[in-house]
């Protein structure tokens, strides 16, 4: 999905310009220019033995043009663009099953930031990856918000509980008993307790806003500020954090004094298994278990309803924050994951994509250009 700038396009002379284009690429890599040699000059005596200076014959070269035209025009389905469905937005879907947009949507921004000053954009703002979409319904919306945390976050509520027994194959991993790894997890999570509290940031460190004209609706709820989404991410975390919270046992009795305990969440196969495989992939925060280290992952959303009521962005981090739970902490700033939440009457779109706000919140322009973004902080 792409949001393109306000104001219609303009009409240029694109069709002289592709047909250049499509002509060097002919001249360069077509059939007849490939053929050297012995070969070449018998396909040309072959073609016709009274043309001057051995080149291929009308026929040929038609034939020719015709199939790299075809071959060329089946490639550029690789992506269709629908009809403008609303104003300001640009829907391109992908055709190839293979292609996650979320994936190469970031690594083309990434690509741009690298190499600032390379490329240019002037009809993109922002490039918004939607990789599900499905109906325009909170149900529907629920059940792949669920599938998508259970797939990708697996410490959150909803890998524990679509996961809970899974076993292992010989030698992946080493797990110790239940009583071993609740014991190693309680030292981390006495230290950093495990909250879904938005972190503060100063409003010079939060994450640069869009580009202008870049929304279609600047008074919806795509143009919320940052402190308007901390506010309600910290207002819907009471409920959470009460129906999580951490029981307290009884004292026992040992020896001559008494020992208070206190139970620990316990760390499931999966999320032991998942731990191991990421483990050189990802920052460690501290060890729950010897061989083991914990993501530092945090999460936020980026909902846009694009002017419509057709869903509430507390109802959607509602539904977050009860599948995510308190294994992941709030960051509008600089998440490590954000759900990016495309809310309108035609469907609902769900991605969860990475660097979010050290890519200007998916903003093509200034990735290619950030100079621009120096030069407005330093006046």
């Amino acid at each position: 999905m792409e949001e393109g700038k306000r104001g219609g396009r303009k009409r240029g002379q694109s069709g002289g310009r592709g047909t250049g284009i499509i002509s060097k690429y002919l001249e360069e890599y077509s059939t007849c220019s490939r053929l050297e040699g012995r070969e070449g000059e018998a396909l040309n005596k072959g073609n016709g033995e009274h043309d001057a200076g051995n080149r291929c014959n009308a026929d040929a070269v038609a034939a020719g043009l015709f199939d790299e035209l075809r071959s060329l025009s089946d490639k550029r389905k690789r992506f269709e663009v629908h009809q403008q469905l609303l104003p300001g937005v640009v829907f391109i879907r992908f055709t190839d099953p293979s292609d996650i947009p979320s994936e190469i949507c970031h690594g083309l921004l990434h690509v741009a930031r690298k190499h600032p000053g390379k490329y240019s954009c002037r009809y993109a703002s922002r490039l918004l990856p939607v990789d599900v979409c499905v109906g325009p319904a909170l149900d529907a919306l629920e059940a792949e918000l669920r599938s998508l945390c259970a797939l990708k976050l697996p410490l959150s509520n909803a890998a524990t509980k679509s996961y809970p027994d899974r076993e292992l194959a010989s030698g992946d991993l080493q797990v110790a008993p239940a009583e071993t790894a609740d014991a190693a997890a309680a030292p981390e999570h006495a230290e950093t307790p495990l909250s879904g509290t938005a972190a503060k940031t100063a409003p010079e460190d939060a994450a640069p806003s869009g580009a202008p004209g870049a929304v279609a609706d600047p008074t919806g709820p795509a143009a919320a500020t940052d402190a308007e989404e901390a506010r309600i991410a910290v207002a819907a975390t009471p409920r959470e954090a009460a129906a999580q919270a951490t029981a307290t046992s009884g004292a026992q009795s040992s020896g001559s004094g008494e020992l208070q305990q206190q139970e620990q969440p316990s760390v499931s196969v999966f999320s032991l298994w998942w731990m191991e495989q990421t483990r050189d992939n990802r920052e460690p925060r501290s060890s729950p278990h010897p061989a083991l280290t914990l993501p530092l992952e945090t999460w936020a959303c980026a909902f846009s309803s694009r002017g419509f009521g057709t869903v509430k962005k507390e109802q959607v981090l509602e539904v977050l924050t009860r599948e995510v739970g308190r294994a992941y902490k709030v960051d509008i700033a600089n998440a490590t994951s954000t759900f990016l939440i495309e809310a309108n009457p035609y469907f609902f779109g769900v991605s969860l994509v990475r660097d979010y706000g050290c890519l200007y919140r998916y903003n093509l322009h200034r990735c290619c250009h950030p100079e621009a973004e120096e030069e407005s902080k330093a006046r």
